[in-house]
């Protein structure tokens, strides 16, 4: 049975997708839609080596991603720095989900993706409300004895 190889997988995993639209700057945008975990991982590194092979801005759009795990993770700063360092100009958009912020936060890859100019006290723009407290004070409270 052949191996599966990353780089030529085009099918994207339920849970994932990369749409791609030209900016009006003419930078390509590639926005992250969904879920990126483990089996999105290779899909993800593929489709942003396939993309910035054409020696073209680019800017990764995550406002769209729901959850990433460390896997994808993973993926996605090693993508993006192996773009910067093939000489693709790359930019990454700080706007992101609070639980994406938080995830890049405790691994933290903040800076890779950001630059080292993204201290860890200046918050991204998150882009949706945190809703933990309001959900633990609507809890019902157990009684443990």
């Amino acid at each position: 049975m052949p191996m599966d190889d990353p780089w030529s997988r085009r099918t994207p995993p339920p849970s994932a997708e990369v749409r791609q639209r030209d900016d009006a700057d003419a930078a390509l945008r590639l926005t992250l839609v969904g879920e990126i975990d483990m089996a999105a991982a290779d899909y993800l590194t593929a489709q942003i080596a396939r993309l910035t092979g054409a020696r073209r801005p680019v800017r990764l759009d995550l406002s769209q991603l729901r959850f990433i795990d460390c896997g994808g993770l993973d993926a996605l700063v090693r993508a993006v720095v192996a773009a910067r360092d093939a000489g693709c100009e790359f930019e990454v958009e700080p706007r992101v989900s609070a639980g994406v912020e938080r995830i890049f936060r405790l691994a933290g890859d903040a800076p890779e993706l950001w630059g080292a100019e993204l201290d860890a006290h200046v918050p991204l723009r998150t882009i949706e409300p945190d809703h933990q407290n309001q959900i633990a004070a609507r809890r019902p409270r157990r009684a443990y004895g």
